[in-house]
């Protein structure tokens, strides 16, 4: 196993009393008795992993599911591991849906070491949240910021949710007026994806420009024309900041391709692979008994393993780089080893969807790299300019 380790930690807790319409991720609305089994069973699987770094982990973020569902002893169990395993000043961030919150959780996660809470907004429209089959209704989402704010929760991010069928652009607009009002430090806006297998899917098909019109563009423009003016740093695809220090940390490490860990039933994590350049990619099967065994039985969880070779890493960097508000350095050996296509870089200025300037070393000589920007267009069809750039 390679000696790197790395400086981020993942963890998964499926557990949810409902699965939203939309939803595709790993949860399961089993019994809360196997809640301390499980939190006691994530440590040991870390152990099976390597454990954490020297120091602890600069980044955790624990996700789901529902993690907030957990009873209060399991609970208190997750954060004192994930604090043990968490380097000084480490970000610590849990994912939170507004039903679950009540004073209570909020002191439990403070005195836990939690630094930072995601909370599932999604929408503050009643229709909007009930074609979601979303639990919480809006007085529920705002009662949960204040007691999360009053609880001392000091880094606070709100998720909302934009081309939901029936949702017009006075709904996103008002989505986007409430959560300002609430004086969060971070929003992820994502568009709804209408995933295979969900509900919602089955409801409207998967082709997004059937199910909601041609409108998600016009719906694009407008949460980062609204934020963008309020102050807001537009600074991933979906992620805006109300200043540098509130980016995610955790979520930093995916997007710049570094590695990380991940633990947890259907958790994914990516470290150096056995060869230079490469990675090796593991990801536990979605199944809680079966990953429950394993761990209690001394064992690594089923997982699916992939050795990703180094030409494979670094298209994947490319795309990766493309979603951050950071220029992208195309050295000589990405164009001669083919990882990106020149014809790709011309054809990108020639669609005005940004620049390509010759990177110069400290002394004005041209190191044979080039520099791309994207401009505003370029960033909102940033899958397809990768596509443009790495596909000859």
């Amino acid at each position: 196993m390679p000696t790197e380790q790395p400086r981020s930690l993942y963890v998964h807790v499926p557990f949810c009393a409902h699965r939203c319409g939309y939803c595709d991720f790993v949860t399961t609305s089993r019994s809360p008795e196997l809640h301390e089994r499980y939190v006691a069973a994530l440590a040991r699987e870390l152990e099976f992993q390597g454990g954490p770094p020297p120091g602890g982990f600069d980044t955790v973020f624990v996700g789901g599911g529902t993690p907030t569902l957990l009873e209060p002893g399991p609970m208190e169990s997750l954060l004192r591991w994930t604090g043990s395993v968490a380097a000084p000043g480490a970000e610590v961030t849990i994912e939170c849906n507004p039903e679950t919150v009540d004073a209570a959780l909020a002191a439990r996660l403070v005195a836990g070491g939690v630094s930072r809470v995601s909370l599932g907004a999604q929408s503050f429209s009643a229709p909007v949240l009930a074609t979601l089959e979303r639990r919480a209704d809006p007085e529920t989402v705002r009662r949960a910021v204040g007691t999360l704010r009053d609880g001392g929760i000091e880094r606070l991010s709100l998720d909302l949710i934009w081309g939901v069928p029936g949702q017009t652009p006075a709904d996103v607009a008002a989505d986007l007026a409430a959560a300002l009002e609430l004086g969060p430090d971070h929003l992820s806006a994502y568009e709804l994806e209408f995933k295979p297998g969900t509900r919602l899917a089955h409801r409207h098909g998967t082709d997004v420009d059937v199910a909601v019109g041609e409108a998600s563009d016009d719906l694009y423009d407008l949460v980062v024309d609204t934020l963008e003016a309020a102050g807001w740093w537009w600074y991933e695809t979906a992620n805006f900041a109300r200043t540098a220090q509130e980016r995610c940390r955790h979520n930093l490490a995916y997007w710049t391709a570094a590695s990380w860990l991940g633990v947890g039933v259907g958790a994914v994590g990516t470290r150096p692979g056995e060869g230079p350049g490469s990675l090796l990619r593991r990801a536990n099967l979605p199944n809680v008994p079966r990953w429950l065994a394993a761990v209690e039985a001394g064992e690594l969880p089923p997982a699916r393993i992939e050795q990703v070779e180094p030409d494979v890493a670094r298209s994947e960097r490319v795309m990766l780089a493309l979603r951050l508000d950071e220029d992208l350095v195309v050295e000589t050996r990405d164009v001669l080893d083919g990882i990106v296509d020149p014809g790709g870089l011309e054809r990108l200025v020639d669609l005005d969807l940004g620049t390509v300037e010759t990177v110069a070393d400290a002394d004005g000589v041209s190191r044979g790299a080039v520099r791309v920007r994207l401009n505003r267009r370029g960033r909102m069809l940033g899958g397809s300019v990768g596509t443009l750039l790495l596909d000859p």
